[in-house]
């Protein structure tokens, strides 16, 4: 029975770790992308009459986009899509991005990808202090 606890306990102590880490990249994931998707939306000078302001604003936008792809496949990955609340979440960053690529509004969007993020990030934390 000794050896048996043994070996548990020393994987309870290595997952808890590496589900942190885990949790510390989705969150850093989340954060950027809603940020990129923010920044992205924002960029103006794509009308302007200097063609040198308009090639570096639709530089800009199209590095943001880029940044807010990768970041969004990202989170697919590190999402477990078995979890509904991973699958959730994943739908809510589709949905950030989609507004995103179609110009709309996506303050909402990223608004609601927020809370269902912290949502999930405590439901984690909460299996790491277990």
């Amino acid at each position: 029975v000794g050896p048996f606890l043994t070996m548990r306990a020393s994987k309870n102590q290595m997952l808890g770790p590496m589900r942190q880490a885990w949790i510390n990249s989705l969150r850093d994931t989340v954060s950027e992308f809603i940020a990129s998707v923010y920044v992205g939306h924002l960029e103006t000078g794509v009308l302007s009459r200097d063609d040198q302001v308009r090639e570096a604003a639709t530089a800009a936008r199209h590095a943001h986009f880029q940044k807010a792809v990768q970041l969004k496949e990202k989170i697919a990955l590190l999402s477990n899509y078995k979890e509904p609340e991973h699958q959730e979440l994943v739908r809510l960053v589709n949905s950030a991005f989609a507004a995103y690529e179609t110009g709309r509004d996506t303050d909402v969007a990223l608004k609601a990808l927020r809370e269902w993020t912290q949502q999930v990030l405590k439901a984690e934390w909460d299996v790491v202090k277990k």
